[in-house]
């Protein structure tokens, strides 16, 4: 078996402590009593899938990283997610800006939905980098 590379180690580490602090989290809550059952596999699911995309984008900083300190190029895959990840939060946060200084939402609203639409346009350039990756996989085969 071929060593594991620093950035799946650093994806499966945050993943694995992300979703031990949100299934811990959720039975406590479930427990005592704050939250019902069925609300309660609803933030375990949801809380899992923010898990996930935060062990990505962990993944992605820690690629980038040991790239630039060992002096090598970044693969095509990387380099569409940091762009995909950049442009996404710039957009969310000018979109946001707009919307408060137009009084579209209230500035409290701006930051829940500036976070959930940088997560999830982050997410979004996660799949792109993904169908970067497929394409490029398909391309070998063929040569």
């Amino acid at each position: 078996m071929k060593k594991w590379s620093l950035a799946l180690k650093v994806f499966l580490i945050v993943l694995a402590v992300g979703v031990l602090y949100i299934l811990i989290r959720t039975i406590i809550r479930a427990s005592t009593g704050e939250i019902e059952t069925g609300m309660a596999v609803t933030r375990f699911l949801i809380g899992c899938v923010l898990a996930a995309i935060a062990a990505g984008v962990a993944a992605g900083i820690t690629s980038v990283v040991m790239a630039f300190k060992q002096k090598r190029k970044l693969n095509l895959p990387l380099v569409v997610f940091i762009i995909g990840a950049v442009v996404a939060v710039l957009y969310v946060m000018v979109r946001s800006i707009i919307r408060v200084s137009t009084g579209e939402i209230s500035s409290d609203m701006a930051v829940f939905r500036f976070i959930i639409g940088s997560i999830l346009y982050v997410a979004g350039a996660g799949v792109l980098a993904g169908i970067t990756t497929l394409v490029l996989a398909i391309k070998r085969l063929g040569e």
